[in-house]
């Protein structure tokens, strides 16, 4: 290769050298790492004009995209190749069916400044296949609130956003806020969710091209390039040069600012410390917690709270109170009911307390006792104890409710004291 002479020489690789050469081309010029699949399908592919399954593959950060490229490119490839070795292809590659892979080429150390123009270069413009579970979804939702809101989020089954997202109706409230009044379970709109995700990948350089909702999250997202990607600075669109681009129409995502806008001086060209000097001033206006519910609106949602509160313990009062009540009652009837049982049944009251008292000290009186009374006595009697002891049970519940009732008042005394200067200005108010 390295003679200089006009002659064409003839030239023989195989197509595993060719993969080689095209892994190492894009690997310098792009900084892409790519891989492939088995050799046999680049070889069907230029031997016989065959379309296989894309054959090379790159792995990004959200998984595995395969794609292919063009035999036309394939051979700009080889003459980059041969260009930095000071020779020049002057034929057609030939690709043969027996892993060989003919060509003829020539000498000519000017060949590289010819193979440098744009024309004669290959840039694989790729669309990157994404894949991510819905937990990874769901945790790039929590990030966004936590960061631009302020806002901690919690969820229930991660089953319920699939499903919302895949269109099998499910309209159970998937995510959870709370605070110290309990907790609200609200929607996200399957719109905002897409828009979370595009700026999650803005943040990475990718611009998210397609979205799909299967078993897993599936999208596709392309690389932004360097000077064209704009940077954003809380919610103010500034470009390379440091000019504010107003024109974009705000998402739901951005944050609504009065914050000044800056315009960089007409026919003059910003220096890089006028540059940093806007960013550091937009970045310090733009430092405002987003709020998206106004202050009457969580006052308002707090009253709700805790009047809904106060109602549900005062019903816990009132249940464990009638039951108190209807227990005491039907023991009372059951007594009544027994003694009447007993005095018709034409026994003795003073043989029937000695029988009581002798139940105390022995089982054996007991069932003497019990089969005294008869059936209907019996029965009477055992539903008397019943009933005793729901009394008891329902008396416990409403002292419960009573001391919880008590608690929260208590609590809210405490709230109240607290925003309105503490204890040591009770007497002044």
């Amino acid at each position: 290769m390295n003679e200089e002479t006009n002659t064409n020489l003839n030239g023989k690789i195989n197509y595993s050298s060719l993969r080689q050469i095209i892994f190492d081309y894009f690997k310098q010029t792009q900084g892409l790492e790519l891989g492939s699949g088995s050799i046999d399908y680049l070889q069907n592919k230029l031997a016989h004009n065959s379309e296989p399954r894309p054959f090379f593959i790159i792995n990004g950060e959200f998984g595995e995209t395969r794609f292919d490229i063009s035999k036309e490119n394939i051979e700009k490839v080889f003459k980059s190749f041969l260009a930095s070795k000071d020779c020049e292809l002057t034929s057609n590659l030939e690709f043969g069916d027996h892993d060989t892979i003919t060509f003829t080429y020539k000498s000519n150390h000017e060949i590289k400044n010819e193979m440098n123009k744009p024309e004669n270069k290959v840039e694989l413009d790729l669309t990157y296949d994404g894949k991510i579970s819905y937990s990874s979804l769901r945790q790039i939702v929590f990030d966004h609130y936590k960061n631009t809101k302020g806002i901690e989020l919690g969820s229930i089954s991660i089953d319920y956003l699939q499903n919302k997202l895949t269109g099998q109706n499910s309209n159970q409230p998937f995510f959870i806020r709370k605070d110290e009044f309990g907790e609200t379970r609200f929607d996200i709109p399957q719109e905002e969710i897409q828009e979370i995700l595009k700026s999650y990948l803005a943040s990475k350089g990718y611009e998210l091209t397609d979205l799909n909702y299967d078993n897993r999250v599936e999208f596709k997202y392309k690389k932004v390039e360097k000077n064209e990607q704009e940077k954003a600075v809380g919610g103010v669109q500034m470009n390379e040069s440091g000019e504010i681009i107003r024109d974009r129409k705000a998402t739901s995502l951005q944050l609504e600012s009065n914050a000044p806008h800056f315009e960089p001086p007409k026919n003059e060209t910003l220096s890089d410390e006028q540059s940093k000097n806007i960013l550091e001033q937009v970045k310090t206006e733009q430092k405002v917690e987003p709020i998206h519910v106004k202050d009457g609106e969580l006052e308002r949602m707090a009253r709700e709270k805790r009047k809904f509160t106060i109602l549900q313990r005062e019903r816990a009062m009132n249940e464990a109170q009638k039951g108190k009540n209807r227990s005491a009652i039907m023991a009372g009837i059951c007594i009544l009911g027994a003694a009447v049982a007993t005095y018709f049944n034409g026994q003795d009251v003073n043989q029937v307390l000695q029988h009581e008292l002798n139940a105390i000290y022995s089982w054996k009186a007991l069932g003497q006792y019990i089969q005294d009374l008869g059936p209907l006595t019996t029965l009477l009697s055992a539903g008397a104890a019943g009933f005793i002891a729901k009394y008891m049970k329902h008396s416990k519940k409403l002292k419960n409710a009573q001391h919880e009732f008590e608690d929260f008042n208590a609590s809210l005394e405490n709230t109240n004291v607290e925003e309105l200067g503490g204890n040591e200005d009770a007497k002044s108010r």
